[in-house]
């Protein structure tokens, strides 16, 4: 997914459609509803063909290039959360925040 595309997504809380996750690479194929659970069946069918250990392993790579990533990528959200909870603004927000519902 591009830069723009996830900054539309996390800033304004914008959700795809399931064109769009497809476009995004999010997901590989859209089906419609008339046709869904036949092809869903179909590919679990192939799927389950695949031998155990192969499909284990093909995974298990996978995820371990993508663990990594995730990984910096996590350590580097908490510490801008980290830093964002002891803003100034932050506190501001929450005290807003409270003022309001102590007025209902």
């Amino acid at each position: 997914m591009g830069l723009a595309k996830a900054k539309e997504m996390l800033i304004f809380g914008k959700k795809l459609t399931a064109g769009e996750a497809c476009a995004q690479g999010l997901v590989t194929e859209v089906f419609p509803d008339s046709t869904f659970q036949t092809e869903v069946w179909t590919r679990l069918k192939a799927y389950s063909k695949i031998p155990p250990n192969a499909g284990r392993i093909s995974k298990q790579i996978i995820r371990n290039w993508e663990k990594e990533k995730l990984h910096a990528v996590n350590a580097e959200e908490v510490r801008v959360l980290q830093e964002r909870w002891q803003s100034e603004e932050f506190l501001n927000a929450v005290m807003n925040f409270f003022s309001k519902r102590a007025k209902l």
